[in-house]
């Protein structure tokens, strides 16, 4: 995904979103799930206010879990037990398109991170 640039990721120990309506849910080791959590679609809003460029595109990830499985190089402040949400907004294909990947507060909103992609 976005030219082979995606932070890492491990499935199964966080709380999932996939789009089109996929969900599972789990609690990761050591990291507890916080009690007052921004639901989905106030993440994916405040995604697309954060990504005005790439607002129009369908969302294709909308995850949640702890900071550190989605390490990224503008993460560097986050603590790594906190929970965040990593929103994909894209219309990328097989060989080309864009997209905006925004990683924010899973709880109060603060975006974290905001990546233009173009592939």
């Amino acid at each position: 995904m976005f030219g082979g640039y995606r932070p890492s990721r491990r499935r199964g120990d966080a709380a999932l979103y996939t789009a089109p309506a996929a969900s599972v849910t789990s609690a990761p080791t050591g990291s507890p799930v916080p009690s007052a959590p921004l639901s989905r679609d106030a993440a994916v809003a405040l995604a697309r206010a954060a990504a005005p460029q790439s607002a129009q595109h369908p969302v294709t990830v909308a995850e949640a879990g702890p900071a550190r499985d989605f390490a990224s190089a503008g993460m560097e402040g986050v603590p790594g037990d906190r929970w965040v949400w990593y929103i994909v907004l894209s219309n990328l294909g097989p060989l080309s398109g864009e997209g905006t990947f925004v990683i924010l507060d899973y709880v109060d909103g603060t975006i974290y991170e905001v990546v233009d992609v173009i592939g």
